[in-house]
């Protein structure tokens, strides 16, 4: 409608006017009927440059742009304050307070429209409700002491950005809202910072979200294929939690002091991309409870309590991450959390460097472990019962102040061409019914073992190299059985090979040389067989046997050593 038809394009609104102000035909009283005046595509402005507060519930209805001067309050009651029910509509300048009203701001079946340089604030519900509204903008807006900051439900594609948000429950909520930008907002001191549920496709990039009690962005209920970009986020509960939500993008965020995790993924959330974020000061870095298929690749995680932290969750890969000064375990792999690939990456500094429990068939695999307080991989009842082993293969694990790697209970596992050197423990050590693992290929000095075995049974033992070690090189003790000691070349240690109370191993093919002790020492070790081993040059006997019945010694090559010698029968 054109202005000659009775409506104006530019309206003007004062409800404090001086004398004669209100003559003028485009000018009036009330924001409703400066609305009410103005033409589609016109525009109303609202004075505030005395103060003035416009106690009104206003509804814009049509295409118009609602501009206050020097930042008018509007104040009402009711469901809103402003209620936009029209396309392109635009609000800037004001300040929205609701006096007992439910939203500030209330869109519905509205699409781009723009609510920018606002301050809303005491409302019982939402500063700004989307409803059914699509593509619309809020921008530059402050808005506090509500129930929801921004809230939007069934609305796709709205932007949110440039925002302060905070004194909230929930300072952003999406609800069935896909396709919407949060960017550039400072989102502080709420509830919850962004929630969201049951959407898709949607970006938060460059938000800063801090000192919030709930978690700085919580996505839940099949909340898919959304990228989290850039962002900081600090001081909240957990930093990032996904809930039920899989196929999502969480890159380059920096996670600090979160008194929760950092990054919590759980409840089935798989196949979701963790990347180049960094993770430090928090409880967790990276918690995982019931989820798989995830990859975690490029990350930082320094600094926390624990550094990844994983509970029923398999198939996850955990690649060229760099994991340090911890002050628990780097990475632990608990009940059940089954088929994860550790790939490429320096976990260094933490109290421990990878505790696996009751875990099958994961893959740990050239990896830098080192300089952990405790052990460099510790695995406990991590049994072969059911299908599948763990895999621990060229990784090295050296200067940790524990084990090297520590067996536990477990069966099964493969442990083949690692370097392990420096340790204060062992370099390798099964104990307590450590049955049917493979070790083989291992470089192994430095140590105070080579390879230790208490209670464990049916084990392989080839082609290592151990040297240098301060105790003996490879070690059995307590009724460690039917072991297979093969091709294994022993040097610079104590006793070669050293057996107690350890009964029908086979000690095959190994080259035994330059030790201080024995090459091969039994004690109360019977039914055992040495054979074909190369044994020279060590301090002591070449085979030395105490109190030991029934050991077949056949086709020995022994020089520059003592031949056996068995000083003693068993009484």
């Amino acid at each position: 409608l054109a202005e000659g038809a009775g409506y104006c394009t530019e309206i003007w609104v004062n409800n404090n006017p001086p004398e004669g102000w209100l003559d003028q035909p485009n000018h009036v009283d009330s924001i409703q009927a400066g609305i009410n005046a103005v033409s589609p595509g016109g525009r109303v402005y609202v004075i505030g440059t005395d103060g003035q507060i416009y106690e009104e519930n206003v509804v814009v209805d049509k295409s118009i742009d609602l501009i206050g001067i020097d930042n008018p309050t509007i104040r009402a009651g009711g469901t809103y304050v402003v209620k936009i029910e029209s396309d392109w509509a635009r609000i800037d300048g004001f300040v929205i307070e609701g006096n007992s009203a439910q939203n500030g701001i209330y869109v519905e079946n509205a699409a781009r429209c723009r609510i920018v340089n606002c301050t809303i604030t005491n409302t019982t519900r939402m500063g700004i409700h989307f409803s059914s509204s699509h593509n619309n903008t809020v921008q530059n807006n402050v808005i506090y002491d509500t129930t929801y900051g921004i809230y939007a439900g069934w609305s796709l594609g709205n932007r949110i950005i440039d925002n302060e948000i905070y004194s909230t429950n929930y300072a952003v909520y999406l609800y069935r809202s896909s396709l919407a930008t949060i960017s550039d907002n400072t989102i502080h001191n709420n509830g919850e910072g962004i929630y969201m549920e049951a959407l898709e496709q949607s970006t938060i990039y460059n938000n800063s979200i801090f000192n919030n009690t709930g978690d700085g962005i919580h996505m839940i209920s099949s909340t898919n294929r959304n990228t989290i970009l850039e962002n900081l986020i600090r001081n909240n509960s957990n930093g990032i939690h996904l809930e039920i939500s899989n196929s999502n993008i969480i890159i380059n965020n920096t996670l600090l002091q979160n008194s929760a995790s950092a990054i919590y993924i759980e409840d089935f959330s798989h196949s979701n991309t963790i990347r180049g974020n960094t993770m430090s000061y928090n409880t967790y870095g990276l918690n995982f409870v019931n989820s798989s298929n995830n990859g975690v690749l490029y990350n930082d995680i320094e600094n926390n309590q624990y550094g990844i932290y994983s509970v029923s969750s398999s198939s996850n890969v955990f690649q060229i991450n760099t994991i340090c000064n911890n002050t628990g375990v780097g990475i632990s792999f608990l009940s059940s959390s089954n088929n994860n690939l550790i790939y490429s990456t320096v976990i260094r500094n933490n109290s421990g460097g990878i505790y696996i429990y009751s875990s099958l068939n994961n893959t740990i695999e050239e990896n830098n472990i080192i300089l952990n307080n405790g052990e460099g991989i510790y695995l406990q009842y991590s049994m072969s019962g059911f299908p599948g082993v763990n895999r621990i293969t060229n990784n090295t694990i050296a200067l940790n102040n524990g084990t090297a790697i520590y067996i536990v209970s477990s069966d099964g596992n493969i442990i083949s061409r690692n370097a392990i050197y420096g340790n204060g423990g062992e370099g390798i050590k099964l104990y307590s019914s450590s049955d049917e693992n493979n070790i083989t290929h291992n470089t192994i000095y430095n140590n105070s073992y080579g390879i230790y075995l208490s209670r464990a049974s049916y084990n392989t033992i080839i082609n290592n190299t151990i040297y240098h070690t301060s105790e003996h090189g490879i070690a059995l003790f307590s009724y460690s059985s039917e072991n297979d000691i093969i091709a294994n070349t022993v040097n610079d240690s104590k006793d070669g090979v050293h057996l107690e109370y350890s009964n029908i191993n086979d000690i095959i093919n190994n080259t035994i040389f330059r030790n201080s002790q024995n090459g091969v020492y039994l004690a109360y070790s019977d039914l055992n067989t040495i054979s074909n081993n190369t044994i020279h040059s060590n301090d002591g006997e070449g085979i030395l046997l105490i109190s030991c019945d029934e050991n077949s010694i056949t086709n020995n090559t022994i020089y520059n050593c003592l031949l056996y010698t068995s000083p003693s029968p068993r009484d």
